[in-house]
């Protein structure tokens, strides 16, 4: 196992220098992350970038803290980790405050590896139970396909076909969404728009599309969505569109119809056998509540990003708690240059990585929800 060369810092809480003996200093050679230029007329420490992938042409302010955790986001959910299978990123902060919503904003803007190999996106010609978006929220229709297209109920999808579902076995029958019904959805709808540039309606499609692989956040779901109503009212950070690119869903029966799940407990098979036929795109585990329910043992391609403040006393338990449950650090050089750089410490942020012993999932469903 190579061993990172120590690098100068800082001086740190004792809860920072306790997570640092643990997982080492990071590598000092190499490319590192560097932040964008400052935004002519805002304040010190407010940076721009140019967003990229599937949502573009947006100018963004966000610190450099948060920028770093975004792009982290971003970069960890754009591909499969199967060569180190129960990746964990965890990332302590000065405090957990936009922390994760930057995390899955930085992730919705992945382009994930999904493609029509993925089990949602079989169709044939034999009908199969069905989630899309046409006009509104459709679920429970049969879809089938043939060379005109996807036949969803009397209608054809000629193009967006990454916005039609097939669900998978067992997944749970839902009400259908009445046209306008849920005005904070159309709200979400209609800010989408404006980060796409499209029409509501086109966006409705593209925002189907992203739920096919949400991201996961374990952890104070009402912490989240506090953050995302400060955020979409506050300058310069409205520009980031939260409230369309975040848009949160409550627990796993809202897979497919929002970007981000908010999860109360870990997802156990035998309540949730469906969802081994499908897979979020990064899973976000917010504060030592969220860390101390280990996942292994499901998605283990899927790696998670571990945000715990260096604030709140509890940090030290949880820090503890890595030690205690042999979580096996790794070298971040061994992740690859971009990566690497992403992970190299700085801008408030102490990192580290490594691979969550296997066969830790809680089996157990009497536990007290977080």
């Amino acid at each position: 196992m190579a061993i990172d060369n120590a690098v100068p810092i800082p001086p740190l809480s004792v809860s920072a220098l306790l997570f640092l003996a643990i997982i080492g200093a990071m590598n000092s050679t190499g490319s590192v992350y560097q932040p964008a230029g400052r935004v002519p007329g805002a304040p010190g420490h407010v940076l721009a970038e140019r967003m990229t992938g599937p949502i573009k042409g947006v100018t963004l302010g966000l610190s450099p803290g948060l920028r770093r955790l975004m792009h982290i986001g971003k970069l960890f959910a754009s591909r499969e980790w199967s060569e180190f299978p129960e990746l964990r990123i965890v990332v302590t902060i000065p405090t957990t405050r936009l922390a994760g919503l930057a995390v899955a904003l930085g992730a919705t803007k992945a382009v994930t590896p999904c493609g029509p190999n993925c089990g949602h996106a079989q169709f044939d010609a034999t009908p199969r139970r069905a989630a899309c978006y046409w006009d509104r929220h459709l679920e429970d229709r049969e879809a089938w396909r043939d060379d005109a297209g996807i036949h969803v109920g009397t209608s054809t999808f000629t193009k967006y076909f990454d916005s039609v579902h097939r669900l998978p076995n067992g997944f749970p029958e839902r009400n259908r969404l009445p046209r306008n019904t849920d005005s904070r959805s159309q709200a979400e709808i209609n800010d989408l728009a404006r980060v796409f540039g499209e029409e509501p309606a086109i966006a409705g499609f593209r925002r189907s599309a992203m739920g096919a692989h949400p991201v996961l956040y374990i952890g104070n779901g009402t912490e989240l969505r506090r953050d995302i109503d400060v955020a979409s009212v506050t300058a310069p950070l409205d520009r980031l569109h939260f409230l369309g690119c975040v848009a949160p869903g409550e627990d796993y029966d809202s897979w497919f119809r929002h970007p981000t799940i908010v999860a109360h407990e870990p997802p156990y098979p035998s309540r949730y056998p469906w969802l081994a036929d499908v897979r979020p795109r990064l899973i976000i585990r917010c504060g030592q509540g969220a860390l101390l329910k280990p996942m292994a043992g499901i998605w283990d391609a899927v790696p998670h990003v571990v945000l715990l403040s260096r604030r709140s006393p509890s940090s030290l338990d949880a820090v503890e708690a890595i030690r205690a449950m042999s979580w096996r650090r790794i070298s971040s050089v061994m992740l690859g240059k971009e990566f690497k750089a992403a992970l190299m410490p700085g801008e408030g942020l102490e990192i580290g990585c490594f691979c969550e012993p296997v066969g830790r999932l809680m089996l157990s469903e009497d536990d007290d929800e977080w």
